[in-house]
């Protein structure tokens, strides 16, 4: 999928209402725990950073599409946090020098390939006792992206698959649930999940 084409468009109010609720549950889950530093992995246009009401000190928005992080960087003054703007694929090539103490992702495992690989990258930078959180789309039989003719990633997880790589990887205090469900231009329904869980080094 070109990520760069459709960045002009991407901040429908559709998923400006769906980033919210993400970012409440995000919220709910950080709990009065204040952040140094988070990673939003995939981060697009920045709508769940921008929404977050608990903000760290500092986010660094990562993405591999430079056009959705320039629309991101036009939208600094909506958050009080400190941002970075990175635009990097991680998964190709580790270029990650920083540490942080919490990292988030909504929408994106499922456009990654190496799902495994991905996570291994992202614990290694990930510091002791800080948290992993990841939103994602509940597995279904590709109707979410059935008009993407270009799409190759996944037709969603179950959360068991990120809450046994995140056991093997160390993490503790794993939990995970459903808890949205919508419809993709008012006919396809869809469910997310959330995992979240504690690295221990």
């Amino acid at each position: 999928m070109s990520f760069d084409e459709q960045a002009a468009a991407w901040d429908t109010k559709e998923r400006a209402m769906r980033a919210k609720r993400i970012a409440e549950q995000i919220d709910f889950v950080i709990g009065d725990r204040k952040y140094r530093h988070a990673l939003d992995f995939g981060a697009g246009t920045g709508l769940i950073s921008f929404s977050l009401t608990n903000a760290p000190e500092k986010i660094t928005l990562l993405d591999s599409s430079s056009e959705m992080l320039r629309v991101a960087s036009e939208k600094q003054s909506a958050t009080k946090a400190h941002l970075e703007i990175l635009c990097a694929d991680i998964v190709e090539k580790d270029c990650l020098t920083d540490k942080y103490d919490l990292i988030y992702s909504s929408m994106v495992f499922h456009h990654v390939r190496d799902i495994e690989a991905a996570m291994v990258t992202l614990s290694s930078h990930l510091e002791n006792a800080g948290k992993m959180i990841i939103v994602d789309l509940v597995s279904d039989d590709g109707a979410f992206h059935r008009d993407d003719t270009d799409f190759d990633g996944h037709n969603g997880f179950e959360a068991k698959t990120f809450a046994d790589i995140m056991l093997a990887q160390g993490y503790t205090d794993i939990t995970s649930e459903i808890f949205f469900s919508g419809r993709k231009n008012k006919t396809v329904p869809y469910s997310l999940f959330m995992v979240s869980g504690i690295r221990r080094i």
